[in-house]
């Protein structure tokens, strides 16, 4: 009796575990079920959007174009000595400019003047002397300030002269204007490579005292893309816009270039990087390729919009995205996308 006891509690006892197994279960799957019906189908398998019409506004656009220039510079300068001594003081200093009207160098004791003249002084200029030299020694006094006029030595011209020598503290000229006394450089204000005789140097007339930065003559561009944008074009390169012409870079741009050094690559032939771009920036519409119609050679082409095609010209394209421009009194504010209602323009 005691084991039938035993035996039907131990029955009980199972059936309770398989009876709590099998409620588990099914609650699992009804859980399950309830996450199945609250994910839904995957994302995968949901059918595609339709594309829609793509809303556009025009913005300003300059074809930009990586871009090199070729320099061409000019002959080596120099600054020569005047007369022949003993160099007894120098301020020069590579790197330093050298300007009209001060003194640079001295010779057995004696200063200088620079001067930068149009035509280097050949000669003693005294009272009464014409020419070339001396037309180009009163429009050197003129640029240091001084009221003088014409082609022809003049007292007033001494007088002028002296003025300016005084300023730099530089003797009188005694009545007549000395060459061995005048330092000639070829502009106002020049920039200095090397210093060429240290003091202590015996000099004669037309050994070297100092060598220049050699002149810009030209920047050309060192090649042109074919598929440019007509319009006129600038150079861009430090932050500055150095007009183009048909010579490549101009007057100002060239001055630019040569107040920036940093901007040149060295080389045998120095080079200049920067951009090409129009001067004046167009207004484009931005929108995809796949807006387009067929594209002519000329760049013509159509896109669809909401009122109907509209004629266009491709300017250009960047990253997946065309340039264009509405052809005249077109308006172009949205471009339909969906290809099956894009229609072709008449």
């Amino acid at each position: 009796m005691a084991d039938s006891t035993a035996h039907g509690s131990r029955w009980k006892g199972g059936t309770t575990a398989y009876l709590l197994a099998a409620l588990l279960l099914v609650g699992i799957g009804a859980i399950g079920a309830l996450l199945l019906a609250r994910v839904g189908n995957p994302q995968v398998l949901a059918s595609a959007a339709a594309p829609s019409d793509l809303t556009v506004a025009s913005q300003p656009w300059d074809d930009p174009r990586p871009a090199s220039l070729t320099l061409a510079l000019g002959p080596a300068e120099h600054v020569v000595a005047p007369t022949a001594g003993l160099l007894t003081q120098t301020s020069c200093a590579p790197g330093t400019p050298m300007k009209s009207g001060t003194v640079a160098f001295s010779i057995d004791g004696r200063p200088l003047l620079t001067l930068a003249t149009g035509t280097p002084l050949w000669r003693d200029l005294a009272v009464g002397a014409s020419g070339s030299d001396a037309a180009a020694l009163i429009t050197a006094l003129r640029a240091a300030g001084q009221q003088v006029e014409g082609s022809t030595v003049t007292s007033a011209v001494i007088t002028a002269y002296d003025a300016v020598a005084k300023a730099a503290g530089v003797p009188a000229s005694g009545g007549t204007i000395s060459r061995a006394g005048v330092v000639w450089i070829p502009r106002a204000e020049v920039s200095v490579v090397s210093c060429d005789a240290p003091v202590g140097a015996a000099v004669e007339p037309g050994r070297p005292l100092a060598s220049l930065t050699q002149t810009l003559v030209s920047a050309r561009l060192t090649a042109v893309p074919n598929d440019l944008v007509t319009g006129p074009r600038v150079f861009a390169v430090g932050g500055q816009s150095l007009a183009l012409g048909s010579a490549g870079v101009g007057a100002d741009g060239l001055a630019w270039l040569t107040a920036h050094p940093e901007s040149i690559q060295a080389g045998q032939t120095p080079t200049v990087t920067g951009m090409l771009k129009l001067a004046t920036a167009l207004d484009v519409l931005p929108i995809p390729p796949a807006a387009l119609g067929p594209v002519s050679a000329a760049g013509k082409s159509c896109v669809t919009t909401p009122d109907g095609p509209r004629g266009v010209t491709v300017v250009g394209s960047q990253l997946g995205t065309a340039y264009v421009t509405p052809d005249a009194g077109a308006t172009i504010r949205a471009v339909v996308l969906d290809r099956s209602r894009m229609q072709a323009c008449g």
